[in-house]
This record gives structure tokens, sequence and C-alpha cells, in this order.
């Protein structure tokens, strides 16, 4: 063998591993024979494929399940929920949004619930989604306005408003100033004005930072 000869020329014995012997005919018949050699040339290539194949398609169901059928399923949700709430059946309606958001957060419905109970005066409804939308969303421009503009409006909160407007910014005051935010503290303050004369300072500072 060749093993044999190089051993020969350099004055030792060469070991060939057992896995690169060379085999007879018959040997390597008798060796595809064999279960393990079965498994590695034969089952193991086609379970292969199938696991990869199987990885595959769950990921792509996975996927569909959540950017198309949870989002479009709650959107289904969210109307029948607001249909009830507009027809005051207000339990029902919280059932709906809340299987609603089990599948999917929507900002733009968050929004149109805590409309609608403002409509009907229900404040306290009002208030719950647009703080459960201030929850998702902590900086959301139209959540505060809205949020802001009922407090003070409806409710004449003007210090419950006036902290809802400047929760837009930042703790550390390096957020530039935003146009609708203050348009709407000038507002606020304009309102509080009537009962705190001061507060007319407040209004014309908000304003006067609109023209910056």
């Amino acid at each position: 063998s060749i093993a044999g000869s190089a051993g020969r020329i350099i004055g030792k014995k060469i070991v060939v591993p057992k896995g690169y012997e060379k085999h007879t005919g018959v040997e390597f018949e008798e060796k595809k024979d064999t279960l393990i050699y079965q498994l590695k040339t034969v089952v193991w290539p086609v379970l292969r494929t199938a696991i990869i194949i199987l990885a595959l398609t769950a990921a792509a169901s996975l996927s569909v399940y959540h950017f198309v059928f949870s989002p479009l399923y709650a959107m289904y949700l969210y109307s029948q929920g607001y249909e009830e709430i507009e027809n005051t059946r207000y339990t029902e309606g919280e059932i709906y949004f809340d299987r609603a958001i089990d599948f999917h957060h929507s900002r733009a419905w968050y929004l149109k619930y805590a409309d609608e109970y403002r409509s009907q005066r229900e404040y306290l409804r009002a208030r719950e989604r647009f703080e459960e939308s201030l929850v998702q969303w902590p900086r959301s421009r139209d959540t505060l306005l809205a949020y802001g503009e009922m407090e003070s409006q409806d409710l004449v909160n003007y210090a419950r408003a006036e902290e809802i407007l400047n929760s837009y910014y930042a703790q550390d005051d390096s957020s530039p100033y935003d146009y609708e935010i203050e348009l709407a503290r000038g507002d606020n303050f304009l309102r509080w004005g009537d009962q705190d004369y001061a507060k007319y300072e407040n209004a014309r500072r908000s304003y006067s930072l609109m023209l910056e």
C-alpha cells in the first residue's frame, strides 16, 4: 500500500485512520447497506431540505399574521366598537376596543374613540382613551392637542390643560418650540386670563414664540 511504501522510505510505520482505509467493492456495498450510511447520504439531505422549507414557511406565516392579519382584524374590531359607542352602548364598545388592542394598537382609533366620547360629554371615558394613547405614544402632538383642548374648553381645567400641552417638550428644554403647541397654550392662557389676569402675559409669550 502507499502508506506501507512511505513508511519503509522514512523508516516509520504510518497508521491510516480507519475512515480513510481503502475499501474493496464488497466492503463498500456492505457499507452502503448500513443504517448510518443511509441516514447520512439519503435521509439527512432530504430531512435538512424539509426543515429549511418548514422554517421559511413558518417565518412567512408569522410575518403575514403580524403585519397583515392582525392589523386588519384589529381595524374590524375597532370599527365595531366605535359603532357601539355611537349608539351609547359603551360596555359593548369597550369590549370590542379591548379585543382590538390585543391584535394591534392604532393611535388613530384611540383618538377617534376619545373624540366620540368627548362629543357625547363622556369626559371620564375620553380622558381614559387620551391617557392610554399617551402611554403608547408619549409625545403625540395630535393626542396632546385634542386632550388639552378638552380640558381647557370643555372642562375649564386650565392648569391641567397647560400641563398636558407643555409635556410635549423634553424635560431639558432643548426641544424647539412647536407652532401648534404654542398656539394651543396661548389660547388656554387667554381663557385662563378670565380667572387670573396674570395669565394674559403667559398668553402673550406663547404667541410671541410662534413668531420666532
